[in-house]
């Protein structure tokens, strides 16, 4: 988890000179003069998981580190759809809904499958 945040954290100082990060960096660099990043883990359940956190979130990114899969959603996205970054698809449904103090991670096999094991990070 900490060397996904360090990367992360990494990819939102030097973006500017970092064009390979495409529409996904243009996203994130955007989110970076956000008040508050916060970040935990998760177990999947196949059932759709509520996470409720201090403040509205901008941008939640999952990592299924079970499924080596990375998901994003960012406000002005569908709810319940996602972006997942191997292969910059969008997800449309069953994804991660975002709310207030709180976002969703959807029944979506890519992110939430029994036992998977999950990290999170909420950009506020």
């Amino acid at each position: 988890m900490a060397n996904l945040l360090q990367t992360l954290m990494s990819n939102i100082q030097s973006y500017p000179e970092r064009a390979e990060y495409g529409p996904l960096g243009h996203m994130i660099a955007a989110m970076a003069n956000v008040g508050q990043v916060q970040f935990g883990t998760y177990t999947g359940t196949g059932s759709a998981l509520e996470v409720v956190i201090a403040g509205n979130p901008r941008l939640v990114l999952l990592y299924d580190a079970t499924q080596a899969t990375l998901a994003v959603n960012w406000q002005g996205m569908a709810a319940a759809s996602y972006v997942l970054t191997s292969t910059m698809a969008v997800v449309a449904a069953n994804g991660i809904t975002l709310g207030t103090n709180k976002f969703t991670i959807g029944t979506d096999g890519d992110i939430n499958t029994g036992s998977d094991v999950g990290y999170w990070v909420a950009i506020i």
